[in-house]
């Protein structure tokens, strides 16, 4: 197992080092602006006051009036837990965005997800190296010419190419947050790699209760999907310690972006678009190379 950092490294270190891609990604989603202050800063401080992580961009605003009220809200739940959204409050939130409903999601998914992302990597490698003014790029300035939406694809696609990570693991990890994030259409599928390379119902059925897990990387995947979805701000001792032990720094840097990646279900359970492509059973689908997902396939013929 590749030697952790002792005492100097830090969790942007590592992800530069571990995912190059993926870190210039989340450095443009860092200033992108999807849509305008202030309604920004309103993103921005709702979510990041559910967990108490840093918001991004340094933001400190309250709502301006009932349509910043409805995406106070929207953005809240869409943080602590996205499931949670019913019809009455979407309905508020697109009355309120109209036609910026869905560039509002994305800075509301960017908004929650990356401090979630910096504080689990500061946790398993030591914190620093976030700020802006460090970089020579346009430092601390939003940027509404960042088409946001191509660099979350970006982001995906990088992503999924990081291959510290076996199949199943990786799977683990995408279940166990469709799980939390009751995205049905997440639920429904099956990864082929996944299931190739030994993965079968009784471990997809074992992720509902890591207890009993056998493998230990799989009980330490899970236990990095609960940390960043419900509990992003608190990593004890104990849980850096598990980690530190079952899995090189590169798979850590991935079991993290992983749960980012995945949580783009979010997006979609928060809009009610998460229906599953099947009625029963489950759907083999696969991702190839370019970031394409295929679905409906035969799981074991090519």
């Amino acid at each position: 197992m590749s030697a952790w950092p002792a005492g100097d490294g830090s969790g942007r270190a590592a992800l530069r080092t571990h995912a190059p891609e993926p870190a210039a990604c989340l450095d443009a989603l860092d200033v992108a602006a999807p849509v305008p202050r202030p309604r920004l800063d309103v993103v921005r401080t709702a979510v990041a006051s559910v967990h108490g992580l840093a918001p991004l961009g340094g933001a400190d605003a309250t709502p301006d009036g009932p349509d910043d009220d409805a995406v106070m809200e929207f953005a809240v739940a869409f943080a602590a837990d996205v499931a949670a959204i019913d019809d009455d409050l979407r309905a508020r939130f697109l009355a309120a965005t109209g036609d910026q409903a869905f560039a509002t999601v994305q800075a509301i998914y960017v908004a929650d997800m990356v401090p979630r992302v910096r504080a689990a990597l500061d946790a398993l490698f030591g914190a620093g190296g976030w700020d802006l003014g460090e970089r020579s790029d346009e430092a601390g300035t939003d940027r509404a010419d960042v088409d946001t939406w191509s660099v979350l694809e970006d982001l995906m696609r990088t992503v999924h190419q990081l291959d510290a990570l076996d199949p199943v693991t990786t799977e683990v990890v995408r279940l166990r947050g469709a799980r939390h994030h009751d995205c049905r259409l997440c639920r429904s599928l099956r990864s082929r790699p996944a299931l190739l390379a030994g993965g079968d119902d009784a471990l997809w059925e074992a992720v509902d209760d890591p207890t009993t897990l056998s493998d230990p990387v799989h009980r330490v995947a899970v236990e990095v999907v609960d940390t960043v979805v419900w509990t992003p701000a608190r990593w004890s001792p104990d849980q850096v310690a598990a980690v530190r032990a079952a899995v090189t720094p590169g798979q850590a840097v991935e079991l993290v972006l992983d749960v980012m990646r995945n949580a783009a279900n979010k997006i979609a359970v928060a809009l009610a678009a998460d229906d599953p492509h099947v009625t029963e059973g489950v759907e083999v689908y696969e991702i190839d190379a370019d970031g394409v997902a295929h679905y409906g396939l035969d799981p074991i013929e090519p």
